[in-house]
This record gives C-alpha cells, sequence and structure tokens, in this order.
C-alpha cells in the first residue's frame, strides 16, 4: 500500500510543471521543424540572388566578347579583302594585261581616250641615306655624301572616254568594281560635250588598288 504524503497542491505543481516542460519541449521541435524550410528558403534565395549576379556577369561578357569578335571579324574581312586585291593586282601586274582587262569591261558604244596612272611620274621622297664615301687621302677630307632616294609607285589608273549615253559609263564602273582588281573604282565626272557627230558624254573615271 502506498501512501502519498505529498500535499495536493503541490502535487497539482508538479504536474503542471512536467506539462511545462513537456509543452516546451514540443514547441522547441516544433520551432525547430519550421527554421529548416525558412532556412532552405532563404538559402534559395540567396543562391538564386548569386546565380542572377553571375547570369548578368556572363550577359556582359558575352556582349562584349561579341563585339570584340565584331571588330576582329571586320578587320579580317578588310584584310582579306586587301590581300585578294593584292593578289589580283599581282596577276595582272603586267601593264598590257591590266589595260586588255579595263578594254575587255568597256560597254560596246564606248571608246576611251586615256589610261593613264596617277602620279603619272613618281614625285622624289624626303628620305635621304648616307653614302659611304671612298677612304680619304688627306686628313680633313669631307662627310660622307648624302643621295635622295625616289621610292613612289602609282595607285591609281584614271581613265576617260566618251560614250553616247549617260548610263554607260556608270555601267563601266560597275563592270570594273566586278572585276574584284581595284580597291576603288569611281565616276569622276560625266558631262556632255559637243562633237563633229553630234553630242557626247565625256567621262573620267578613277581606279585604285
Amino acid at each position: 500500500m502506498n501512501i502519498n504524503l505529498i500535499p495536493a497542491a503541490a502535487q497539482r505543481q508538479q504536474h503542471q510543471r512536467k506539462r511545462l516542460r513537456l509543452w516546451a519541449g514540443v514547441l522547441t521541435v516544433a520551432a525547430g521543424i519550421l527554421t529548416i524550410p525558412i532556412g532552405l528558403d532563404w538559402s534559395r534565395k540567396a543562391h538564386a540572388k548569386e546565380l542572377r549576379i553571375r547570369a548578368a556577369d556572363l550577359d556582359r561578357t558575352q556582349t562584349q566578347v561579341k563585339s570584340e569578335w565584331n571588330t576582329v571579324f571586320s578587320e579580317v574581312e578588310e584584310t582579306q579583302a586587301h590581300i585578294e586585291r593584292a593578289e589580283a593586282l599581282r596577276s595582272k601586274r603586267a601593264w598590257s594585261a591590266l589595260v586588255t582587262l579595263i578594254a575587255a569591261n568597256v560597254p560596246a558604244d564606248v571608246w576611251l581616250t586615256t589610261i593613264a596612272t596617277d602620279p603619272a611620274r613618281p614625285s622624289p621622297q624626303a628620305k635621304q641615306r648616307a653614302v659611304t664615301a671612298p677612304a680619304p687621302a688627306k686628313p680633313g677630307a669631307t662627310k660622307p655624301k648624302e643621295e635622295s632616294l625616289t621610292i613612289d609607285a602609282p595607285t591609281k589608273i584614271k581613265i576617260e572616254g566618251y560614250a553616247p549615253h549617260a548610263a554607260e559609263p556608270l555601267t563601266l564602273v560597275r563592270s570594273l568594281q566586278a572585276t574584284n582588281v581595284f580597291k576603288t573604282v569611281s565616276l569622276l565626272r560625266s558631262s556632255l560635250e559637243a562633237q563633229e557627230d553630234g553630242a557626247y558624254f565625256h567621262f573620267s573615271l578613277l581606279c585604285e588598288w
């Protein structure tokens, strides 16, 4: 037979404390469980923010790379065009072949009066080169001489002629451009002039490589 000598009030207090400890434990566990999704959500948000920052950095890098690629590609295309023009010009370097090329593209009713290089003659440059003089026979001999070097080459051809119609000089320009021998072919002038047998368009073209 068990006899509990603890007063009833003290027993109630003990039961209340046990229940409070139990509920405190339950609440603690529940709070811990609730913090798990909150922590995961915060972690996901932080990771998403980091990914957005990295994506923005990658977008900027991609834009920069595209810009640099476009610049390099343009330079490569321009260089390739220069190389192709130079190769085409080397293959037509003989002036007789170049004149033949021009004549082959002249429209049937057009006749040429002048095909001349520009400049027509090389021009002297200001470059100087020291020339070693013979060993002096006496003390106090003069200093080595200097001579001018002429370094120039024609880079343009000027073509003049007559055409019965205004469109034919432009046709000649397009035909010469299509050969890919010249860097540019431009129509300098085209004006109607009276001749003995009628009026014709006197034109001038400039071909540059």
